[in-house]
């Protein structure tokens, strides 16, 4: 059940994300290999460079209102401390296929939306550097700011009391 309802959580982060967004007047795709081959999923199941890239799909392709394009990862942990071991040869391959932006989305510590920019990196390893995330709105490519602060609180409401904090 737990790792359903894992699954679960990550989508609905995802979700959330696309919405905020879409709402600040960025193009949002999905571009992670779970949409993309979806059909094909055996496909993630290689053991090889090409079944690598795929893995590391970003979940979305932004692109401001500016025109300028970034590759998005979402993640969700429950605490904003969410390095762990099994996220580091991701991050890796992340940063040197992709080098996305990752939203980090968490239901414990606000904010509960934090970006970090490429080359991202595990501060729970490299202990000599600042933790990567700042809070999202602070970003200011994605114009999330201009959302104004009863939209960003209803976002911050969906994620505390109705689908991430349980």
């Amino acid at each position: 059940m737990t790792f359903t309802k894992n699954i679960l959580q990550g989508r609905i982060a995802e979700s959330l994300v696309e919405e905020l967004l879409r709402s600040a007047g960025n193009h949002v795709y999905r571009f992670g290999y779970e949409f993309v081959f979806q059909n094909i999923r055996v496909v993630a199941d290689l053991n090889n460079e090409i079944g690598s890239h795929i893995k590391t799909f970003p979940d979305f392709l932004v692109i401001t209102e500016k025109g300028k394009p970034y590759f998005v990862e979402v993640k969700f942990r429950r605490e904003p401390e969410w390095w762990s071991n099994n996220d580091d040869n991701k991050l890796k391959r992340l940063n040197e296929f992709w080098k996305p932006r990752i939203i980090l989305v968490n239901c414990s510590q606000r904010p509960y939306f934090r970006i970090t920019e490429p080359p991202c990196y595990n501060p729970y390893i490299d202990k000599d550097k600042e933790s990567p995330a700042r809070p999202l709105d602070e970003y200011e490519e994605f114009n999330i700011k201009s959302l104004g602060e009863k939209k960003l609180k209803d976002f911050d409401d969906l994620i505390i009391e109705k689908y991430l904090s349980a």
